[in-house]
């Protein structure tokens, strides 16, 4: 890491960066509350300054040498003028090692807080735009991003401040399949399909709980793949532009499928209709979608009010997601007379026996509000502090811990309030759950870098004549030498296999037989395929289908 220090002194590049990045920016959020036509999310803010920073921190969460690195940090500022106050503006920043080809950014988590006393809540809001890899001169690489947000009652004349969390992953291609879509998309643009943030209403409905139906197309999710979607922002504000007391706040990014219907969604400003032939549905085909659930209200059943959504699509034959089931509803005060009991809350969450080599806490899912009335707001906010993950050497899998504090206040701070969130947990290549160890062995298993389908073990060379075969110790102990069969059809080609220390791997090449399209290539690879090295309880995994398209 050492040049990454190095590039920190680099300010003339980062400067010239920073530049590049204002001018490239499309789509930020705009806290115009007395001014409907313009949205939540849609208004280019050429005029606004960037706003300097009361605090920040960045902190290496992990790095696999040459493949993956992730970072989780903070950032905060403040708008305290005298009258009318600023949008708030962060520019931030990651140094990243020169072999990283790709990096995302997203939101983990937000607080909003007036500086003076409690006011009426008019709405909040806090997007990441504008993200930009970049190289220095020191061949690190650097990426940036724009976080533009906002709180107020009606007027926009009282002083805030606002904070945020983020997590940066920064991978290299060569030795991880990732492909990222974090494109913002323009406010007026006519291509909808490939805009990332959606603004919207609820209008004319019985309830303060709304639904907004949106979608990611991107080339990039190839089919068969896991697509993830990444939270980058979210905006509420009243519809009729005034401000009122706040009894509950609560966004829900819900689980994403690789479908899309025939049927309106959101995108951009407006409403978008795929309108397939026949009205028929598309499955596995580039689409991801999704349903996101939001709740706005005070001590009334409702009011119209006004929302928007940024996000970012993660994909490729190493990416996994597990998402958690999470809902609420929209709830009533309880009056006077009500149970009343809660607190200000920080917690340590742990989950066990993930099956992933590393994983990411994704903060998709919360609600924050009070126990027993509506109230003015002082603070508000919900965030992942920090976390960690592990591997177990013996089980093979993983434990993610997390800390989450979040916060709903008004001035006396002693209002009873909850929370509530749904965390998902992003992740990068399998660990063979279920294949848990009582002590130490050598697991020997047949591994391509382009995946677990059959056609990613296709990896010829030499001008098609040879196939690549390459063999991973995933296990715990060293292995000894062995041999590996890979059966071309009717015929069986056995290697001579070396020793293999844990955690590392060889790689063989086998002459492909002549006859072996016929149009295809079907082929079985098979480790250890003499059973010399002992394994404990993985002995079952050692082989894997195989072809090549002829």
């Amino acid at each position: 890491m050492e040049n990454i220090k190095a590039a920190a002194r680099s300010l003339f590049f980062i400067s010239v960066i920073i530049l590049i990045s204002v001018l490239i920016n499309s789509c930020q959020l705009i806290f115009n509350l007395c001014d409907p036509d313009a949205g939540v999310l849609c208004k280019f803010l050429s005029g606004v300054k960037v706003s300097e920073l009361t605090d920040s921190s960045s902190s290496l969460i992990k790095e696999a040498k040459d493949t993956l690195i992730i970072f989780h940090g903070s950032a905060c500022a403040k708008s305290n003028n005298n009258g009318l106050q600023d949008i708030i503006l962060i520019k931030g920043r990651q140094l990243l090692p020169s072999y990283i080809t790709n990096a995302a950014v997203f939101l983990n988590g937000w607080n909003h807080n007036f500086l003076s006393k409690d006011h009426h809540f008019a709405g909040n809001g806090i997007v990441i735009s504008d993200i930009f890899l970049g190289t220095d001169p020191d061949k690190n690489k650097l990426l940036i991003w724009n976080t533009v947000g906002a709180m107020s009652d009606d007027n926009f004349d009282d002083p805030y401040s606002m904070c945020y969390n983020f997590t940066v992953v920064g991978w290299n291609k060569a030795n991880i399949d990732i492909n990222i879509d974090q494109n913002d998309g323009g406010c007026d643009t006519i291509d909808l399909v490939h805009s990332n943030f959606f603004e919207a209403n609820n209008t004319g409905t019985l309830t303060a709980l709304a639904s907004f139906p949106s979608f990611l197309k991107s080339d990039d999710f190839i089919p068969g793949n896991t697509v993830a979607v990444l939270p980058r922002g979210f905006a509420f504000g009243w519809s009729n532009c005034g401000d009122h007391h706040l009894l509950q706040l609560g966004y829900n990014l819900e689980h994403n499928e690789g479908i899309m219907n025939d049927r309106d969604y959101r995108k951009g400003k407006t409403v978008f209709n795929p309108s397939f032939p026949d009205n028929v549905s598309k499955a596995d085909s580039g689409f991801t979608s999704w349903e996101t659930y939001t709740v706005f209200k005070d001590n009334d059943d409702r009011r119209d009010y006004r929302f928007g959504e940024m996000v970012s699509g993660i994909s490729g034959s190493d990416v996994r997601i597990i998402q958690p089931p999470y809902s609420f509803l929209p709830r009533e005060s309880a009056g006077f007379f009500g149970a009343c009991n809660g607190s200000i809350h920080t917690e340590e969450y742990i989950v066990e026996r993930i099956p992933f080599a590393y994983a990411i806490p994704v903060l998709s899912g919360w609600e924050l509000g009070f126990l027993c009335n509506d109230h003015h707001i002082t603070n508000i906010g919900i965030r992942i502090e920090d976390w960690s993950y592990s591997i177990d050497p013996v089980t093979n899998l993983g434990t993610l811990r997390y800390k989450l504090s979040s916060a709903i206040n008004d001035k006396n701070n002693d209002d009873p309030n909850y929370s509530n969130h749904k965390v998902n947990i992003l992740g990068f290549k399998d660990l063979l759950p279920g294949k848990i160890q009582s002590g130490k062995f050598a697991d020997l298993v047949p591994f391509s870098p382009l995946g677990t389908v059959p056609q990613a073990f296709c990896r010829r060379e030499n001008s098609g004549k040879e196939l690549r075969v390459t063999i991973r110790n995933q296990g715990t102990e060293n292995a000894g030498p062995s041999k590996t069969t890979v059966i071309f059809g009717s015929v069986k080609v056995t290697l001579n296999t070396p020793a293999i220390l844990a955690g590392n791997s060889t790689d063989l090449l086998f002459k492909i037989p002549n006859n072996c399209f016929n149009p295809d290539c079907d082929f079985i690879i098979i480790i250890d395929s003499e059973n010399q090295v002992d394994e404990g309880s993985s002995e079952n995994n050692n082989s894997v289908n195989g072809f090549c398209l002829g």
